[in-house]
């Protein structure tokens, strides 16, 4: 009879188990959805969903108790069948805050706009997923992907326009075309954006923006307009007066030839100002000049109130503590959407402008500070259709030492609003490459990195 008993328990667990073999928990655990998915321009900092955020259903099998449950086999070693090692599975990067856009600058403008480009990554070699962008200040002359697997990418090159007095698109690579490098030489004012084909969305990009458009990269420098600075040997005089002083520390000569500078809010072929740009340091003071070259002059405001000169004939002046270069820029520089440089010091405003009656009138308009702590003397010589900003600002102002520091960002616009326009509406400025950290959106990566030599 136990016998019996015994056979009749074996027949009652085997038909246990069999009715369990069709329950969820027989699939493996790490199963997750494809990941082939392009992060759409809508969701900027989703990642697909990686095995380890997947829950892992609870077993519902409560009709065998656990201590009469078997133990797991080892699997077989040729089997090949093992699921109990997690599968690996490959997410999309983030994106980050850079972008490229082919629309009209705005503070409205952002990255997960129709008409922008987002980046996974700057100057960085592509890996699976990414979208990055490539200019002068990479490593290589080209572009360069994970195990050269050119065929994965499309790729948009951007080159300089003078008509544009900016970049635009030149090239298309869809993606297979590209089997190698050879035809990826970065442009020294320029970039070439790469962009994996599992982006499918920004891959689509590349090929909508359009032709004979001005392209803004966001966070991005795309033409070297750096500078390196010598010590004078005696402190600069400031009367507003270009001395020989001055001689030995031009910088910059502006005019419609030099690709530095943009004229696109001038009428085309009628560029009539230029300047020469001087900068020079002592042990107290950064010390700069401008002067422009220019028939009209007008300006008309008051030393007490001098914050709208800006919509007349001025330069404005940004200064950075740090590179323009530096990480802490980099993850700031868009004032629009994040003012941190700002409210913390990073970043200095200062406006210098000779009004109409002749006298300096200067402001300083930055996070920690409302007062100019420097020295400043402009002129305008209407005979000789020259105005001269000349301007020393203490190092200490800007909680820095001569002694101790190699780099940090200098740049300035020249406002041209004469009498004529200001009746039209109409603003023009001559400004740096992209606005040089000044005009649009401010975006304080555009700002020079000056080098100081010691």
């Amino acid at each position: 009879m136990k016998k019996i008993l015994a056979v009749l328990l074996v027949a009652v667990l085997a038909l246990s188990f069999a009715a369990c073999g069709d329950d969820e928990v027989s699939k493996p655990a790490n199963s997750a959805p494809d990941n082939s998915e392009t992060v759409n321009n809508e969701s900027v900092n989703n990642e697909s969903d990686s095995a380890e955020s997947q829950p892992v259903e609870d077993s519902d099998d409560t009709s065998v108790p656990e201590e009469s449950k078997p133990e797991e086999s080892e699997p077989d070693e040729n089997s090949g069948d093992d699921t109990s090692e997690p599968v690996d599975t490959v997410t999309i990067p983030n994106f980050v805050s850079n972008f490229v856009t082919w629309a009209k600058l705005g503070v409205g403008l952002r990255a997960t706009d129709s008409t922008s480009i987002q980046l996974t990554g700057v100057n960085k070699e592509a890996e699976y997923g990414d979208v990055v962008i490539y200019t002068y200040d990479y490593a290589q002359d080209k572009v360069t992907v994970k195990d050269g697997n050119y065929a994965d990418y499309a790729f948009l090159v951007a080159e300089y326009d003078a008509s544009l007095f900016g970049v635009k698109k030149t090239t298309v690579h869809t993606v297979g075309s590209v089997s190698d490098n050879a035809s990826l030489t970065i442009p020294d004012v320029g970039f070439i954006i790469a962009a994996h084909k599992d982006q499918t969305v920004m891959v689509s990009r590349l090929s909508e923006c359009p032709d004979n458009v001005t392209l803004f990269a966001a966070g991005v420098q795309v033409c070297d307009v750096n500078y390196s600075i010598t010590k004078v040997n005696s402190a600069i005089t400031v009367d507003g007066k270009i001395e020989n002083a001055w001689t030995a520390h031009k910088i910059d000569t502006i005019n419609e030839s030099n690709n530095r500078w943009a004229y696109w809010s001038f009428v085309e072929n009628e560029y009539y100002s230029t300047a020469e740009y001087y900068v020079t340091y002592d042990n107290d003071n950064l010390s700069l000049a401008v002067v422009a070259d220019s028939p009209y002059h007008h300006c008309p405001i008051s030393p007490s109130e001098p914050n709208g000169m800006y919509a007349y004939e001025c330069i404005q002046v940004k200064i950075t503590t740090v590179s323009p270069k530096s990480d802490y820029i980099m993850e700031n520089y868009d004032h629009v959407i994040n003012n941190k440089a700002n409210t913390e010091g990073y970043v200095r405003a200062y406006g210098f402008a000779v009004n109409n009656d002749g006298e300096t009138c200067y402001y300083e308009n930055s996070g920690v500070s409302k007062t100019f702590q420097g020295t400043a003397v402009c002129t305008r010589d209407d005979v000789a259709q020259l105005t001269v900003y000349e301007v020393s600002i203490p190092w200490s102002s800007l909680g820095l030492n001569a002694g101790e520091i190699d780099k940090f960002g200098l740049t300035f616009s020249i406002n041209s609003t004469n009498e004529e326009d200001e009746k039209n509406g109409t603003w023009r400025n001559l400004v740096l490459f992209d606005g040089g950290g000044v005009i649009n959106r401010n975006d304080w990566a555009k700002i020079p990195e000056v080098t100081v030599v010691h």
